[in-house]
């Protein structure tokens, strides 16, 4: 009797614990779990320097609070599973290269919430910086600038909010803290190749993409053609999908930028789901009609349906001079391919001048598209 007892209380003990241990593991969605990507992170003070290295890994909770406000919350309570790859953490201060091999190691590796490992496919959410490393992995750039594109990769959607595909105007000047600062200025040599690899051009490789960006800000001179820190004809998804894909919001970058653009909100401050980054990112994932219909599309936008922008190579010119007698800038150093960049041009078919010589210049015909960004290597 003592023995059957003893069996009884074991053979209890084990279901007990099955039932605890099925209760401890978290249901995954059916639907494909979302990836929040942060941008660039840098430190706000000497001391937070000190504490968490140039590039400060979130404190938050969740970590994604700290950059997307409460999205995650919002993607949480409509049924979607959530990630975040946060770069400082994945790649600190490394290049974006770098940290788009670190995105394919993390979509390999990560833990989820049922305890299996790994994603078989994913939607990814990027900020700024995020989505050059969303393209990076895509494309399988490698740190020496060659490419191997991932086969198959797990991308099913990508959203990119405040993306600066062709570079921010913010990081011209900025000190080279890290390589990542150096490649978003205008014309890098890694904006220039990741925009051309794929026969010049690159098409995401044919994922489902959304480009949200913020017109709260000046370009210069120029009203409402920025978040304050990319340009609209930048962070414009244009050059990889049709104009309605790109959603242009009243939005700035980010709150972080203090007095600039003063009292717009952030494409990224998420303060609920009447956000309309929020409404616009859920409505995408979940493939319903109504980010069609939230801000306006490129070609409904005053500036990107006139405007556009242009990084082009050529090697041995000193100066290029477009027909409408804008002088282009030439990108800053390293610029092996001698990359020339103009941030906002007339959409228009012009002509390009090329000094290659002392007084002696050579011309191309060329078309700035309106929207985007012409990227192309003149001989």
């Amino acid at each position: 009797m003592r023995r059957r007892n003893l069996l009884f209380l074991f053979v209890s003990i084990c279901a007990v614990a099955e039932f605890v241990r099925a209760q401890s593991v978290q249901p995954i969605s059916a639907r494909p779990a979302v990836v929040l990507m942060n941008g660039l992170q840098l430190p706000a003070s000497l001391g937070d320097i000190l504490r968490y290295g140039i590039c400060p890994v979130s404190q938050s909770v969740p970590p994604s609070r700290s950059t997307f406000g409460e999205l995650e919350s919002v993607l949480t309570a409509a049924g979607h599973e959530v990630l975040f790859f946060d770069n400082c953490a994945q790649c600190a201060g490394k290049s974006i290269e770098e940290c788009g091999l670190a995105l394919g190691r993390f979509l390999s590796e990560v833990k989820r919430g049922d305890g299996t490992t790994g994603v078989e496919q994913v939607d990814l959410v990027a900020h700024s910086m995020g989505g050059l490393i969303a393209r990076a992995y895509l494309a399988g750039m490698q740190a020496d600038g060659s490419f191997a594109p991932p086969e198959p990769h797990k991308v099913r959607k990508l959203v990119m909010m405040g993306t600066p595909n062709f570079g921010s105007f913010w990081a011209v000047g900025l000190p080279a803290l890290t390589p990542q600062v150096v490649e978003m200025a205008p014309g890098s040599d890694f904006l220039f190749r990741l925009a051309t690899w794929n026969n010049g051009k690159d098409d995401v490789r044919g994922v489902d993409l959304m480009a949200l960006a913020g017109n709260a800000c000046p370009l210069g001179t120029v009203g409402a053609a920025s978040d304050g820190v990319v340009s609209l004809m930048s962070a414009s998804g244009s050059f990889a999908a049709e104009p309605v894909r790109t959603r242009v919001l009243p939005y700035r970058h980010t709150d972080a930028l203090g007095a600039i653009c003063a009292g717009s909100p952030s494409i990224v401050g998420v303060d609920g789901p009447g956000h309309l980054s929020a409404q616009a990112v859920l409505s995408f994932l979940e493939d319903t009609e109504t980010w069609k219909v939230i801000g306006q599309a490129a070609d409904e936008d005053f500036y990107l349906l006139r405007y556009g922008a242009g990084m082009v190579s050529r090697p041995g010119a000193t100066r290029l001079i477009s027909g409408a007698g804008v002088e282009w800038a030439r990108a800053s150093e390293p610029n092996p391919l001698n990359v020339f960049y103009a941030q906002m041009l007339p959409g228009e078919a012009t002509d390009l001048w090329f000094e290659v010589g002392t007084g002696f210049w050579m011309r191309y015909d060329a078309v700035i598209p309106v929207g985007t960004s012409l990227a192309t290597t003149v001989k």
